[in-house]
């Protein structure tokens, strides 16, 4: 049994028995379950590392990532939002009003011509 199906499986029993050797062999399955994700999360900063060394600016994004975990800019920060959605909603707006006037158009002009062609083709 894999850890990430091993610890559930071990909490639920521990939960139910409140034995002492259920609870041993939880917390063992608890430091087992983190050690494997320290060592996942290891491998991939590494693996990461390696596979910019030869770009700078994606190494050192890589390395701030790193070193900043938490400072992640946000496209939003400093933007009044109530303004930045009025604007979003004015221009997809005008873009539903652009597409529905255009297709209103070529209709008309598709049915114009299609009526003169049959016109023309009685005669």
């Amino acid at each position: 049994m894999t850890a990430k199906r091993k610890h559930p499986h071990l909490e639920r029993r521990l939960k139910r028995a409140r034995d002492e050797h259920d609870r041993i062999a939880y917390r063992r399955s608890c430091r087992e379950a983190s050690r494997l994700f320290r060592e996942a999360r290891s491998v991939y900063t590494r693996n990461n590392l390696q596979q910019h060394r030869d770009n700078p600016r994606q190494l050192w994004r890589t390395v701030k990532s790193l070193l900043h975990p938490g400072e992640q800019s946000q496209w939003l920060d400093g933007q009044d939002t109530q303004s930045l959605a009025a604007g979003l909603s004015t221009f997809f707006s005008d873009k539903v009003e652009t597409v529905r006037k255009a297709a209103a158009e070529h209709l008309r002009s598709t049915t114009a011509s299609t009526v003169s062609c049959t016109l023309l083709s009685q005669l």
